[in-house]
């Protein structure tokens, strides 16, 4: 979701942040992110950011951890301004100029026996004088079992543009040596695809030496 609604164009950017924790107890704890950021380009400084609009994000939460159950609940924000520079790159007749703000709220809960955390965001987008309103969420969801492998599901959303449905299977845990990850996704609601679909098979496998 974060690639279609969230945190911009892309993770990078220059700033700063405020990353941390405060611990309550032995189970209950506060957890805290804010980032202030020069604009919305990748690694870009000073007069080639092309907009003076600076980028706040942030999260507050909080986390219970008991034995090898955990739950975390969050809520986040952010605003600030994406330059797009269109098709042509190096020319800023095209150019686009999005002003944005954010609202989101996340849950994840860890069990034994299985993993489910899902994601709500919602904000506004500014084009010259057009403002629309944005809505997506995800969901996933993966069983556990004492094998090391089991089934996982996903379906996110962002609008009516924007509808994938994820399942797939996974072999290993995250400290062993050797990870296997098949998903296939359905990808039959996204409207800037050809004929309506563009189902894909991802194989993902990790060696650690």
């Amino acid at each position: 979701m974060s690639d279609n609604l969230s945190r911009g164009l892309n993770l990078r950017d220059i700033g700063i942040g405020w990353l941390g924790t405060y611990k309550f107890n032995k189970q209950w704890r506060l957890e805290h992110g804010i980032t202030f950021t020069n604009g919305s380009g990748m690694n870009v400084p000073g007069p080639w950011e092309f907009s003076s609009t600076k980028n706040l994000f942030g999260r507050v939460g909080l986390r219970f951890k008991k034995e090898s159950t955990s739950f975390r609940l969050g809520f986040s924000f952010g605003t600030g301004g994406i330059h797009d520079p269109a098709d042509l790159l190096y020319d800023p007749i095209d150019d686009i100029f999005i002003k944005f703000t954010r609202y989101g709220t996340d849950v994840q809960i860890e069990h034994k026996w299985f993993y489910l955390v899902g994601e709500f965001a919602m904000g506004k987008e500014s084009i010259a004088d057009t403002t629309e309103d944005i809505v997506g969420y995800q969901m996933t969801f993966a069983a556990k079992t004492p094998w090391k492998i089991g089934p996982l599901a996903r379906y996110d959303a962002t609008g009516d543009e924007f509808q994938r449905t994820t399942v797939g299977l996974y072999y290993g845990e995250p400290k062993d040596r050797f990870r296997v990850l098949v998903n296939y996704e359905f990808r039959s609601k996204i409207i800037d695809i050809p004929e309506g679909h563009d189902d894909r098979l991802y194989i993902q496998l990790q060696l650690k030496f």
